[in-house]
C-alpha cells in the first residue's frame, strides 16, 4: 500500500540528485550548473509555502518510489518517480495526493520547469503542464 509523508531532512540528499539528474537536461536549464540548480530546490524547500510529500511502500517504508514538492494542487515545482515505477501510476498517485481532480476538463499543472518529453505524456493522461519559471523565486 501506497503512503505519503512529509519529506524530511534525512531525504534532501536524494531529492537534489534526483533533481539535478533530470532537471539538467531541460532545455530552460542547459548550462545552469548543479550549485544554482539544486540551491534553487534547496530555497524552494524550506520555503514554508511549499510542501514535500514523499511516497514509499508499506512493505518497503524506506525507499522512496517518488517525491513533490507543491504550493497548491496546480502549483508543482517537481513532481519525480523513480524510474522502475514510471507508467505505474506512481505519478498520478501523488497529484491526487496533493488533491488535483479531474473533472472532465483538463487541469493546468503550473511549474516553473518542465522537461519536453512530460507534456505529451501528461496531455495523453488528461493533463496540461504551463511552464512558468518566475515560480521559483
Amino acid at each position: 500500500m501506497l503512503t505519503f509523508r512529509e519529506g524530511n531532512e534525512a531525504d534532501y540528499p536524494l531529492l537534489a540528485d534526483s533533481f539535478w539528474k533530470v532537471a539538467r537536461h531541460v532545455p530552460s536549464c542547459y548550462g545552469v550548473g548543479r550549485l544554482f540548480l539544486v540551491g534553487m530546490l534547496e530555497k524552494v524547500i524550506r520555503d514554508p509555502k511549499w510542501n514535500v510529500t514523499v511516497m514509499t511502500d508499506d512493505s518497503c517504508p524506506d525507499e522512496i518510489i517518488g517525491w513533490s514538492i507543491w504550493r497548491s494542487p496546480t502549483e508543482v515545482f517537481w513532481l519525480a518517480v523513480k524510474p522502475r515505477y514510471q507508467h505505474l501510476g506512481m505519478g498520478r498517485a501523488l497529484l491526487e495526493n496533493m488533491g488535483i481532480k479531474q473533472h472532465g476538463i483538463a487541469p493546468t499543472i503550473h511549474a516553473p520547469i518542465v522537461p519536453p518529453e512530460l507534456v505529451p505524456r501528461a496531455g495523453k493522461l488528461g493533463y496540461r503542464i504551463a511552464q512558468r519559471p518566475y515560480m521559483a523565486l
